[in-house]
């Protein structure tokens, strides 16, 4: 018997009933998975987590991550001022904080342009 199927025979032994290693197991594959979907920021990767995972540790952190890249899909949709505020308002520190306060400035940048053209009757100028 190689060491590496005497730690597992051990392990097995180690557990007092067979749902201790369905739930050892599980808890297992719910990690290897969270890790992969978390390892990078898409809504595909988080749906795929939860239809696998209904009941598994991380469905908290999960829908909350789901709530934050639609709430970023929306504001870059809408490309308006509002819709990136209302991102960083609810996500100061999000996965997409930095490109939002960056896209919020250009926008402002781009009213407050406007604004100035049109104030100085120079439209045709900005455009």
């Amino acid at each position: 018997m190689t060491l590496v199927n005497k730690v597992n025979l051990d392990i097995v032994r180690s557990f007092e009933t067979n749902n201790d290693y369905h739930d050892y197991i599980f808890a297992y594959h719910d990690d290897s998975a969270w890790k992969e979907a978390s390892s990078t920021v898409t809504l595909a990767a988080r749906q795929k987590y939860l239809e696998a995972f209904p009941d598994g540790a991380h469905v908290s952190e999960c829908e909350q991550d789901v709530r934050e890249i639609v709430c970023w899909q929306n504001a870059v949709g809408q490309d308006s001022i509002e819709g990136f505020q209302s991102y960083i308002r609810m996500y100061p520190s999000g996965y997409f904080a930095h490109e939002c306060k960056e896209r919020l400035q250009e926008l402002e940048q781009d009213e407050s342009d406007w604004l100035t053209a049109d104030s100085n009757g120079a439209v045709s100028d900005y455009e």
